[in-house]
């Protein structure tokens, strides 16, 4: 098995060089660095310590558009955790709406009005910023 994995670490090397050179590139690859830029991730931060804040809860409700679901805005909530790593957010990715979007505003609105309403009680939240 060694020698396998051997022969298939000096096969990938061979292959990459020879693209390398059918590309004529001067540039490294990122590959070709023996050892990483740093030793800690990006994104870190202790889940535990989003609870000591100093600005409080984060409550973002994500309400889909015309016709969509409460799984349209899960890209948007990703990004939000990743790039704002410290922000202790809570999501709402609104259902209640869903498959009734063709409704009454009015009718919309309350039940929205609701939801979130519920959320906050059942999850006991005291959000100090609410988008």
């Amino acid at each position: 098995i060694v020698l396998t994995s051997h022969f298939y670490l000096f096969s990938f090397v061979k292959a990459k060089e020879e693209f390398r050179q059918h590309l004529n590139q001067p540039w490294l690859w990122y590959s070709d660095f023996p050892t990483y830029a740093s030793d800690v991730p990006y994104f870190q931060c202790d889940h535990d310590l989003k609870a000591f804040s100093t600005e409080g809860i984060h409550l973002v409700v994500c309400v889909h558009g015309l016709d969509g679901n409460s799984a349209d805005l899960r890209l948007f909530r990703t990004y939000l955790e990743l790039g704002l790593p410290n922000v202790n957010f809570e999501f709402l990715m609104s259902e209640r709406n869903q498959g009734e979007t063709f409704g009454d505003f009015e009718v919309m609105t309350d039940r929205l009005v609701s939801e979130i309403t519920y959320h906050i009680e059942v999850y006991g939240l005291v959000p100090t910023k609410i988008r």
